[in-house]
């Protein structure tokens, strides 16, 4: 392969799932890029046990041997935010802990990266192919699709998934880095941390692309495909697009009161047609159909639950707070927070 030009950091954040990080790692340590132009970053978001390290110690004689590192705070974007401040790559490259790559994965994901001379481009997201190893419910297939956003590379609108996604390093640190109030927290299924620096970035005419050939395989097992999975899930995104929602709201130190309103009178007729179609099918013997009503219903009763806690907790304020102390205190980017060395032993 030629000269990439481009040093890469590769960060795999996980939890307690050791047997899918070492799929991972093994196709990570065997990529068709310069083993000096790119490293890996394995950081321990706070797993129950050392299986984590002891599979990360296995591959201490590849070629391209992962580091391991520790973040006892509890939450994905902690995670991630620990692998930003330990990179040194030009590019920070994020793969879920659960995804099969091909050889030729990362040079195709950073390639956009390196033929930038103009320095355009902030993000580059890859196809994400949900494999269903240990079977599937034939509804559940209808909530895992590949993206698709394109079918070749380029740029695009839409909201890259963030396991499979790269950032410019210099662009992530000038915008802030990932919502610590968001992401996958523990068993929590809170999702869209990668959201806000996506958006700040494109408001700064950043370009985000989406190369298909740069494609992952996701693995999810049978106990992601069960409906208690699916209603948990829906509840807890949608949740997360609320915090964010506001927030960003109150970046731009816009009320988002008409949000706030409108998605809870929206969610609450959609709650109740769903769930009242959900237990219809269900009393028709049809599951096919019954299942993705409620899972939509479920997304529908987290937006109502996340916009009820803060309808509370403004209540609350109002209660206690002089007039004119209501509104919390604005922040216009995420600070980048401070990092101490947590080595392995």
């Amino acid at each position: 392969m030629s000269d990439p030009a481009i040093n890469v950091t590769v960060a795999v954040c996980t939890y307690g799932r050791p047997r899918l990080l070492e799929q991972t790692l093994r196709g990570l340590v065997r990529q068709e890029y310069p083993s000096s132009w790119y490293e890996i970053i394995v950081v321990d978001n706070n797993s129950p046990d050392d299986s984590t390290r002891t599979v990360v110690e296995s591959f201490a004689g590849a070629q391209v041997a992962p580091q391991y590192v520790r973040e006892p705070r509890q939450g994905l974007s902690h995670a991630r935010n620990r692998a930003v401040m330990r990179s040194r790559g030009d590019v920070i490259v994020f793969a879920d802990d659960d995804v099969i790559v091909e050889p030729h994965w990362l040079a195709s994901l950073v390639a956009p990266f390196a033929a930038d001379r103009d320095l355009r481009i902030a993000v580059v997201a890859g196809e994400v192919i949900p494999v269903f190893s240990e079977g599937f419910p034939p509804w559940s297939i209808l909530l895992y699709q590949p993206l698709r956003f394109r079918p070749d590379a380029g740029p695009i609108d839409q909201m890259p998934m963030g396991a499979n996604m790269a950032f410019r390093r210099t662009a992530l640190l000038e915008v802030g880095l990932f919502d610590t109030e968001v992401g996958r927290i523990g068993q929590m299924l809170f999702a869209g941390d990668e959201n806000r620096p996506v958006k700040r970035l494109r408001q700064r005419s950043a370009e985000v692309w989406f190369v298909p050939e740069a494609r992952v395989f996701h693995q999810l097992p049978r106990c992601r495909t069960t409906l208690a999975h699916a209603l948990r899930h829906g509840f807890d995104s949608a949740r997360s697009r609320v915090l964010c929602r506001v927030a960003e709201q109150r970046a731009a130190r816009r009320s988002c009161l008409a949000f706030l309103v409108t998605r809870f009178l929206a969610n609450l007729a959609k709650a109740i047609a769903c769930g009242l179609h959900g237990a219809l099918c269900t009393l028709l013997l049809q599951p096919g159909s019954a299942c993705p009503a409620f899972v939509r219903a479920s997304r529908a009763c987290g937006y109502l639950w996340q916009i009820s806690v803060f309808a509370a907790r403004r209540v609350g304020v109002a209660l206690s707070a002089p007039l004119g102390e209501l509104e919390p205190p604005v922040t216009q980017s995420l600070p980048i927070p401070e990092v101490s060395s947590v080595e392995p032993e």
